[in-house]
């Protein structure tokens, strides 16, 4: 997916990008930053440790996280949530928002719809099946990171993990590790604080802490 990103960057002529990414997203933006340092200025994660670098095997012990074991098991839920999208994905979206109403009715609905069908959910499933692969990546990536990470998180899932994933990340070799919470949001705080995070990636993504070489 990282590699997918960086061509289209290279399509679209974008040779020195700030990229963001959440929950997976954030693992894809750092492994970017890792195949590709000479491409990004800056990587923002949003809410999620980067897996294989502490603290993960601790975030992923968690019992809360059943999902992931249910995800990977091959074809088993593609055929269970068949039908049954916008309850399963409605579950996670409200589970995990800080303000449950802040996700509508119409909200559910469209990610439900682009979900629906075996194949676009074997897709998403797909992110998962790949997780051993991933943490093979984080644990193997040890070298010096000049690009510029910043890690944001929201009170009532990752915040309290910042000081260890940032210790975690620059034990990588990560030089340059920022920390910032987003105040009264949930898990999927994009769509809870869309302009809290649109606000902080402006101030990150311009500040101009790396110069192109």
């Amino acid at each position: 997916m990282a590699e997918d990103v960086y061509q289209l960057t290279r399509a679209l002529g974008l040779e020195w990008s700030y990229v963001v990414g959440h929950d997976v997203g954030g693992w894809v933006a750092y492994a970017l930053a890792r195949l590709h340092p000479d491409a990004v200025r800056g990587a923002m994660i949003l809410d999620v440790p980067v897996i294989g670098v502490d603290p993960w095997d601790k975030v992923v012990a968690n019992p809360r996280l059943w999902h992931f074991g249910f995800h990977q098991a091959p074809g088993l839920a593609e055929q269970l949530v068949a039908g049954r999208e916008a309850i399963y994905v409605g579950y996670f979206l409200r589970r995990a928002a800080a303000n449950p109403q802040s996700v509508s009715d119409e909200d559910v609905a469209r990610y439900a719809r682009a979900y629906a069908g075996p194949g676009q959910f074997a897709a998403a499933m797909g992110m998962y099946r790949a997780f051993d692969k991933d943490e093979k990546f984080g644990r193997e990536q040890r070298g010096p990171l000049d690009v510029p990470i910043v890690l944001a998180a929201v009170g009532g899932t990752f915040a309290a993990l910042l000081p260890a994933m940032a210790n975690g990340l620059k034990g990588a070799g990560v030089r340059a590790v920022a920390t910032e919470v987003v105040p009264d949001a949930g898990h999927y705080v994009l769509d809870e604080r869309p302009a809290e995070v649109a606000t902080l990636i402006e101030r990150y993504a311009s500040d101009g802490q790396r110069t192109a070489r």
